[in-house]
């Protein structure tokens, strides 16, 4: 099994961009956006993007539908050298998604949440903890049924002989 300098395990999905709106809209009221782009989201696939950018050899660990969203996330994580051989796929939930509305100098965010919320600590194996150097883990906020186990996880990536890293986001 190939050893990776860091395994991420955290949540997926895309980012719907709205750019340059006018404003937000009022319920029952449309407003236009001058420009969109969908894109890989989160901060954990965006962290473990970057990383492997930087020249670390990186794994995801996180959990995805099989609808088209997944495909996107998944391309997008190989584009960057990512590998996603641990990334889980969910037949019950979609791939979550969210619409990023940007508006002058700041954002607003609505997320679906959909198989990322549904990643539980002991699909995190020690056979995949045993595969990376380094655990990092990000947006706990996302993960409720990752949450609760936290502890745990770390605890097992540290008797593993991991070094721990976490970005607990807002």
């Amino acid at each position: 099994m190939k050893i990776f300098d860091v395994l991420v395990v955290g949540e997926l999905n895309v980012d719907i961009i709205l750019n340059d709106i006018q404003g937000f809209p009022a319920i029952g009221k449309e407003i236009l956006s001058k420009d969109f782009n969908l894109t890989l989201g989160s901060s954990s696939a965006i962290f473990a993007s970057n990383l492997s950018t930087l020249g670390s050899s990186v794994a995801f660990m996180g959990k995805i539908g099989t609808d088209d969203f997944a495909v996107t996330v998944e391309n997008s994580l190989r584009e960057k050298n990512v590998d996603t051989e641990f990334i889980l796929k969910s037949v019950v939930h979609k791939t979550g998604a969210t619409v990023v509305m940007n508006y002058d100098m700041d954002r607003a965010n609505i997320t679906y949440p959909g198989a990322m919320e549904h990643l539980k600590e002991e699909e995190v194996t020690d056979t995949i903890l045993r595969s990376a150097k380094h655990l990092h883990l990000s947006s706990v906020f996302l993960q409720t049924a990752l949450k609760k186990d936290i502890v745990q996880l770390f605890k097992r990536a540290k008797a593993l002989g991991l070094t721990t890293s976490m970005d607990p986001q807002w």
